[in-house]
């Protein structure tokens, strides 16, 4: 029961890869931060813009402080967004943007330009059925996200029937 699918990534398929890789807890304790430190900076500029009205001087380390909540707001919520943004260059740059996956009995194969890795059905704790991806968490590492646009409608049927024969699937 071997078949392979073929996907040229895209930058969307990327994200899309790299944030249903991400865990979700972390996900929205980016999110839930960052918008956090940003109200925290706009508080901080009411504040500012209150004391400059009553014509007291503004310090240099208030604004300083300001900017800092501002940066780091912006980078906390986007911090998933610009990983993948770097990934996606790197991606882009080593020329590695068809992928190339084989599924068998024995196990899910990724094969790149650069890297040919099998995964056997064994290694994966959990795999994850979702609308776009096949979200795999392995025993050690990282977690792989299978895009279902890389394989036909027929193939991802026989993905589906080999994740529910190998491991039980959840709903995200």
């Amino acid at each position: 029961m071997d078949f392979t699918g073929q996907l040229k990534i895209d930058r969307l398929t990327y994200r899309r890869m790299v944030v249903a890789a991400t865990p979700r807890g972390r996900l929205w304790f980016n999110r839930g931060l960052g918008a956090l430190l940003l109200l925290i900076a706009a508080l901080h500029a009411l504040d500012m813009y209150s004391t400059s009205a009553q014509g007291k001087p503004v310090g240099v380390g208030t604004v300083l402080l300001f900017v800092v909540q501002l940066l780091l707001g912006v980078f906390v919520l986007f911090a998933i967004e610009l990983a993948a943004a770097r990934g996606w260059r790197k991606l882009a740059a080593i020329g590695g943007l068809k992928w190339l996956y084989e599924v068998g009995d024995e196990g899910i194969g990724i094969v790149t330009a650069h890297n040919d890795t099998k995964i056997g059905w064994d290694a994966m704790a959990k795999i994850d059925t979702r609308p776009d991806v096949w979200l795999i968490k392995l025993e050690t590492g990282p977690r792989l996200a299978i895009p279902r646009a890389a394989f036909t409608k027929i193939d991802a049927a026989r993905l589906d029937a080999l994740v529910e024969q190998h491991h039980p699937t959840t709903a995200p």
